[in-house]
């Protein structure tokens, strides 16, 4: 599935449409699926359409999904 959403950032002309509601969805999509791989793909969606409400929701998602995983190591008990 995240190949698949990747590919409409990085197909021209993939799942294209006029309103560019695809890279919102897509956004959303990858977000959900933890993919921080794409961070550089959503942070170059165009903030137009639905685009500006998904943009930054995809990127706090992604932002909140980091900030619970602990850094490995975290939670040894210190000596």
């Amino acid at each position: 599935m995240v190949t698949t959403l990747r590919r409409v950032f990085d197909e021209p002309g993939f799942a294209m449409t006029n309103s560019l509601h695809e890279c919102a969805l897509a956004s959303l999509g990858l977000a959900l699926l933890g993919d921080r791989q794409s961070l550089q793909r959503i942070r170059g969606v165009i903030p137009i359409n639905l685009n500006r409400e998904a943009k930054p929701l995809a990127l706090a998602i992604l932002d909140a999904g980091e900030q619970e995983d602990p850094p490995p190591g975290s939670s040894l008990p210190e000596d």
